[in-house]
């Protein structure tokens, strides 16, 4: 082995309080651009490993699924990806971006449950339940006692937080046990964003994990609020009110209980539970802080589909608030379907987000949790170091580390993701032999002897060359690319002549060293992309890259139409074939088409749409065959048939003629634009000419 480095690494790049980057499995929608994109940014803030990432050809609904379909198409994908590529000991989160389905029909698992229980569930809670789900009927994942990692029965006093491991089993009781025929295991779940129907733009949710990341371990200061009325909303949880702000109090934090319905022209809002099912946030002048969770008890806070009544969840996440939750129906205001009040105390005694909503619901199978799960803006820094490597060293041999830190509970080493070894000694011997020469990541992560298990992780890229081979891109003279725009990249290596380009997990590319490869900028999103490059043995043994990092921006802006006659306009849609033409409000209104599709006919739909924000917007387009779509007739998509094609445009204020036009040889048409969700094309905001 070369001659150790021993080098002083005064490092606390992340920190974790019961679950870290490395414990994520990202699951995102390849087939979705804004899927793609929340994902870019979440993998860059939070250095999600490539093999923690979990791309789904997923074309299903994304809005609400069978029971089966979210088995099938979901959960058991994900759940065989973890255990394939090793790393389903420890993920500990579940983690949604954009454009899957938020509701889970379960009918076919319970054909009968009490009314105020119903058969639909969330995305979210079902996956924290995946036992029960994957029972398939057997348990009763509906129950309002289903979740034991819950830390109180009892609304006047609140057991100690405490950190969540997906291998952990819990009792009834809420204790650990060891075997686990006395207990039951779970995994966080969240959702990034929804960006459909009521959704945010990916715009405020790119924003929500910039901050998310960037308030983590920085102890803000300011008020959690807890507002008190007459309405059901408040009067089912108000009782614990000076309970929780006393405990509150006892870790030095300000709270105030107000009469009221949500918070007026206040600028400190660490977070607040307020019971109203309407509110106008905006034109309370208040100032979220980042980090901070915001609760209302509201029965369709978690129905994103575009005319569910009652203000969503993403208001609230809209005006800065980072983690929120509602249920997906109606839950007949029982509190045990929602966070108590306790959630505050739990996050602000340093646990993340997404341990403080567990541990504050009891019956989570119909909650949809929106937000950054690992957001920890109480968290407390183990200050460590690490000996024996530096960044981007080349390493061969054995390679010893030496950890100095706090009292630790153990020691975990991860290299590209994949634990190596967990440890309690500071002293780690790796024999780089084992591992494949090229570039790797190692996280050395300090785990504290507290009841959060509080983590520090040092995270290092360095290469192995025990046998000299390497991998490289060769220098790029622009790393910004336009979406839509093609990418080439050269690569070279001493390896092999065969070369695999990485997007995360997935390959997007292939081609020969030394030779341009072309890359589809489509299919990787827009933001901040990592790609790496591999020389890949015939047997699979693969020598990767260091990542190329490039930003992909958005598509350039389409022009407005100069001329449009607004004397000769009517609102509506014009639907026409071959034989027929009529003028429509909706194409679809209440789940159903407007108006009869013909079976291998000709089928047109022609609008003029007004823009009134400009902006990126999101086209979500299902067709009943190959289609055309065409903006002022310029072609933009060729379709595929009866599978959600998911688009971004770049759209100026003023007015914009759309046409779709192919043959129709299936039943499913639907239409979606917009910044802030994308809602149904329909009167409000289309228009055609009058004839």
């Amino acid at each position: 082995m070369k001659r150790a480095l021993w080098v002083v690494l005064w490092l606390c790049h992340f920190v974790y309080c019961g679950g870290g980057a490395h414990n994520v499995a990202l699951v995102v929608n390849k087939n979705s651009w804004s899927s793609l994109t929340i994902a870019n940014e979440f993998i860059h803030e939070r250095n999600i490993p490539r093999n923690n990432v979990i791309y789904l050809d997923y074309t299903g609904s994304i809005e609400e699924i069978s029971i089966d379909e979210f088995r099938n198409a979901i959960l058991s994908p994900i759940l065989q990806a973890l255990q394939k590529r090793r790393i389903a000991t420890h993920i500990d989160y579940i983690v949604y971006s954009s454009d899957f389905p938020w509701r889970i029909n379960f009918s076919k698992d319970f054909a009968k449950t009490p009314q105020t229980y119903g058969k639909q569930g969330s995305i979210t809670g079902l996956t924290y339940l995946y036992q029960f789900v994957m029972a398939r009927g057997k348990i009763p994942y509906y129950g309002l006692g289903s979740n034991w990692y819950f830390r109180t029965n009892h609304q006047q006093i609140a057991h100690s937080p405490q950190g969540f491991k997906s291998a952990k089993v819990w009792a009834q009781n809420g204790a650990i046990v060891k075997n686990p025929q006395q207990g039951l295991r779970y995994v966080i779940s969240t959702m990034l964003g929804v960006t459909t129907g009521r959704g945010n733009s990916v715009t405020e949710i790119v924003d929500l994990l910039r901050n998310a990341a960037k308030i983590d371990a920085t102890n803000p200061q300011g008020t959690f609020y807890f507002y008190k009325n007459n309405n059901v909303r408040s009067t089912t949880r108000h009782n614990v009110f000076p309970a929780v702000c006393k405990a509150l109090q006892s870790i030095q934090q300000k709270t105030q209980i107000v009469d009221g319905t949500i918070p007026q022209n206040k600028n400190d809002i660490l977070g607040v539970v307020i019971g109203t099912a309407k509110f106008n946030w905006g034109k309370a002048n208040n100032r979220i802080i980042p980090g901070a969770i915001c609760e209302h008890l509201t029965s369709f806070g978690g129905r994103m589909e575009e005319f569910a009544g009652q203000t969503p969840i993403s208001e609230l996440l809209r005006h800065g608030a980072t983690g929120s939750s509602g249920t997906v129906m109606e839950p007949f205001a029982i509190q045990s379907k929602f966070p108590t009040p306790w959630i505050h105390y739990y996050y602000a005694s340093g646990c993340s987000l997404g341990e403080a909503f567990y541990q504050s619901v009891q019956g989570p199978y119909q909650l949809l949790i929106l937000g950054d799960p690992l957001c920890q803006p109480w968290a407390k820094p183990i200050e460590a170091k690490v000996k024996g490597i530096k960044k981007y060293q080349k390493v061969s041999g054995e390679l010893s580390l030496e950890i100095e830190s706090a009292p630790a509970k153990y020691y975990s080493i991860l290299i590209d993701g994949l634990l190596l070894l967990r440890t309690t000694s500071p002293t780690i011997k790796i024999h780089t032999e084992n591992i494949s020469d090229g570039f790797h990541q190692i996280r050395v992560v300090i785990t504290a002897d507290t009841p959060i298990e509080q983590q520090t992780a040092i995270i290092l890229p360095f290469y192995i060359a025990n046998k000299k081979h390497w991998t490289r891109f060769k220098k790029l003279r622009d790393k910004h690319f336009t979406w839509g725009q093609e990418i080439l990249v050269t690569v070279g290596s001493n390896y092999t002549d065969d070369i695999v380009i990485f997007h995360g997990s997935r390959q997007i590319a292939n081609g020969k060293k030394d030779q341009k490869i072309i890359i589809d900028s489509r299919i990787l999103g827009t933001g901040k992309v990592q790609l790496q490059a591999a020389s890949l043995s015939p047997k699979g043994i693969a020598v990767f890259s260091k990542p190329l990092k490039l930003t992909i921006d958005p598509p350039q802006v389409i022009p407005k139409l100069r001329k449009f006659l607004l004397a000769k306009k009517q609102r509506g849609i014009r639907i026409s074939n071959d034989k027929t033409a009529k003028i429509v409000k909706a194409i679809v209104k209440r789940g159903r088409l407007t108006f009869g599709l013909a079976k291998d006919r000709p089928l047109r739909i022609e609008t003029f749409i007004e823009i009134d924000t400009p902006g990126v917007y999101q086209l979500q387009l299902l067709s009943p065959g190959k289609f055309t779509l065409k903006i002022n007739e310029k072609q933009i998509m060729t379709t595929r048939t009866e599978i959600w094609n998911n688009m971004p445009l770049h759209l100026q204020k003023g007015v914009y003629q759309f046409e779709l036009q192919g043959h129709a040889t299936g039943q499913k048409l639907d239409i979606r634009l917009g910044q802030k969700g994308a809602r149904y094309l329909s009167a409000k905001n289309c228009y055609v000419y009058k004839k």
